[in-house]
């Protein structure tokens, strides 16, 4: 029985639905959470609010691959 749970909570479409976003600065939100300077991965809900600051915009796949390589 706990093994059907684990598996509709490992299935879920909101656990793949994230979104890297870049933060020049620290940020709290009561109702949205925290982002920190650099990149963060949020879902895609909390990343349409963020989106609304000035001080936070999307991060493509590639810079975010580039600021984490082993190769810098």
């Amino acid at each position: 029985m706990s093994k059907s749970k684990v598996e509709k909570t490992t299935n879920s479409p909101a656990a793949d639905d994230k979104v890297a976003l870049y933060s020049q600065k620290n940020l709290f939100w009561n109702e949205v959470g925290t982002l920190k300077i650099g990149y963060n991965i949020v879902n895609s809900e909390n990343a349409e609010k963020w989106l609304r600051h000035k001080a936070v915009r999307i991060a493509t796949p590639d810079e975010v691959a580039k600021a984490y390589s082993q190769n810098k």
